[in-house]
């Protein structure tokens, strides 16, 4: 899942260039595990490369405008039902993201998500039996994992414009707006899928 400041900078993007966000949620340990990366790459870093990593994303939140992030309790999280959830309704999304980015919660116990998206408007108890039980959402989450390894994502957030070129990082998004722009003016198309 990713931090609520990634996004919002996503969805700031499409609302300025009129894009569209395509969401395709990933289980970011598969992916890790299936290129060759510790599963918390942050707890395999040197002292000093951590704490250069919380300053920086101390100057992220400032430059995105205090954009508030607090780290999930129970670091990392266990996100394989909130992302069925996601995948079966987006919609739920943002909800997700601010339960556990901003508020700090540990989304992957059934009963906090549950809560989340009943206070979000929707049906925890179904979503939730939904993403345990369908076949069809474990499959697409799969399939998400799949090819995004086959595309050489190496983390997340990742983003790419009508299926063009990636891009990595939440230092990134200058270069999503001038995908965006660019499959606009070369494609002819009026809105572009981020």
């Amino acid at each position: 899942m990713l931090p609520c400041g990634c996004s919002q900078q996503s969805d700031r993007i499409a609302n300025e260039h009129g894009a569209d966000v395509v969401a395709r949620p990933i289980l970011l340990g598969a992916l890790f595990k299936g290129i060759g990366t510790p599963n918390v790459p942050m707890f395999a870093m040197s002292e000093a490369k951590r704490n250069y990593m919380a300053q920086d994303m101390e100057d992220w939140k400032r430059w995105w405008g205090g954009v508030p992030l607090t780290f999930p309790q129970g670091f990392p999280i266990r996100t394989v039902n909130p992302l069925r959830v996601s995948i079966a309704q987006p919609k739920c999304i943002q909800g997700l993201y601010k339960a556990a980015w901003v508020d700090g919660l540990n989304i992957g116990e059934d009963d906090i998500l549950v809560s989340v998206l009943n206070k979000n408007g929707f049906d925890g108890v179904r979503l939730l039996k939904q993403a345990k039980e369908d076949p069809a959402l474990k499959d697409a989450l799969i399939k998400n994992t799949n090819e995004a390894m086959d595309r050489g994502v190496c983390g997340v957030p990742t983003f790419s414009v009508d299926g063009g070129r990636i891009a990595w990082g939440q230092d990134r998004f200058n270069v999503v707006e001038d995908e965006v722009e660019r499959a606009k003016l070369t494609k002819g198309v009026v809105s572009a899928k981020l």
